[in-house]
């Protein structure tokens, strides 16, 4: 009896794995080819970062918002222990805030990590002390922001380690020292610090507007709380924290 000699077929599975891998190839190239022919070039970091097309094309779409602001060129520029000064003034609490002390409305902390990668530690209304990627944060800030930097020599891995052990504490909206809660420039000011001391000062804060009145954000804000307005209670705030003989800012430009 004879045998017929059986010939192996590719399985379909097989074929439309092979098929995908050489789709994919064809696209990652054309998007490189895409992006060598634009006047920005998306950096190293984001393109490793890229593990898959989905995300590729994130980060290439996301390029052009951020072309005018020069967030890449200014990401080379940042150094850990950098404070990062935001000049917002959309919301209702940012323009009380700059109404009773003036530009700043926001500070948060840089740390380039020995990968290269640059985060973004700050005090968020929403979620508390929290770490960021310098990209995602500046998505938000994008043109607000001036960058500061300690003028004198310091330990900057020990900031770092003081703002990573203050991680998911939760925002403090009654503004009080002492409560295990951080508003922004609180948080700053409980990362710095130098021969057992805060390197930073506090003063009395001041919650007026020019003509000398609360603003009434601030009287419901605080009434919601059930807690009197903090006038004059120690405490810091991002433009005064920015006018310290300690900090020098950075031309990025």
């Amino acid at each position: 009896m004879m045998h017929q000699t059986s010939i192996s077929r590719p399985r379909p599975f097989i074929m439309l794995g092979l098929l995908l891998m050489v789709m994919c190839s064809f696209s990652v190239n054309s998007a490189k080819s895409q992006t060598e022919g634009n006047a920005y070039q998306p950096k190293d970091s984001v393109l490793r970062k890229a593990d898959s097309l989905w995300t590729l094309k994130l980060y290439e779409e996301a390029v052009p918002v951020y072309e005018k602001a020069t967030w890449g060129e200014n990401e080379r520029e940042l150094a850990s222990g950098d404070l990062l000064f935001v000049r917002g003034k959309d919301s209702e609490m940012e323009k009380a805030i700059s109404a009773s002390t003036g530009e700043y409305t926001h500070v948060a902390l840089v740390e380039r990590d020995k990968n290269g990668y640059v985060w973004v530690f700050e005090a968020d209304r929403q979620e508390g002390v929290r770490q960021i990627e310098f990209y995602e944060w500046v998505k938000e800030y994008a043109n607000q922001y001036d960058v500061f930097r300690l003028a004198q020599p310091f330990d900057t891995a020990d900031v770092i380690s003081r703002a990573k052990r203050l991680l998911w504490k939760p925002y403090d909206d009654a503004f009080l020292p002492d409560n295990n809660k951080f508003y922004c420039s609180e948080f700053i000011y409980e990362c710095f610090w130098k021969d057992g001391e805060h390197l930073f000062e506090t003063r009395p804060m001041n919650w007026r507007d020019a003509d000398g009145n609360i603003p009434d954000y601030w009287i419901e804000h605080f009434q919601k709380l059930g807690v009197p307005v903090p006038e004059g209670v120690p405490g810091t705030n991002p433009t005064d924290m920015s006018r310290s003989p300690l900090l020098g800012k950075i031309d990025l430009q």
